[in-house]
């Protein structure tokens, strides 16, 4: 039996030298195509959601109440789903160090105008 020629939608990034080593070591530890594929759109989201932050400013009251209501609804799916409750305790950690973050951006800004005067 012939294996079939798998074809795919040509992305330059996947001819990268690191693209191909990060594959192959993700390949090598176990996962399959399609996990390395949602892995891809997990880290994605991820930066995104820092980029978004960037350009918001620091984790401001919006910020900590948009990551705190979206732990609310998916410790509902939680719940449904009879999954341990780990959701919120992950949000209030992103929560606390987007605080600290906060804290130290507006600490240095604040000395920054003082120095300045």
């Amino acid at each position: 039996m012939e294996s079939q020629q798998i074809k795919r939608r040509p992305i330059r990034a996947r001819e990268t030298k690191w693209a191909a080593a990060t594959t192959r070591w993700l390949a090598r530890a176990g996962l399959k195509p399609n996990q390395i594929s949602i892995l891809s759109v997990v880290c994605a989201g991820f930066a995104g959601g820092c980029l978004l932050l960037e350009f918001c400013g620091p984790m401001a009251k919006q910020q900590r109440m948009a990551v705190i209501i979206a732990a609310c609804l998916l410790s509902i799916v939680e719940v449904i789903l009879d999954w341990p409750s780990r959701v919120m305790m992950f949000a209030l950690g992103i929560v606390m160090i987007g605080c600290v973050i906060t804290t130290a951006r507006r600490t240095l800004r604040i000395i920054k105008e003082l120095e300045s005067r």
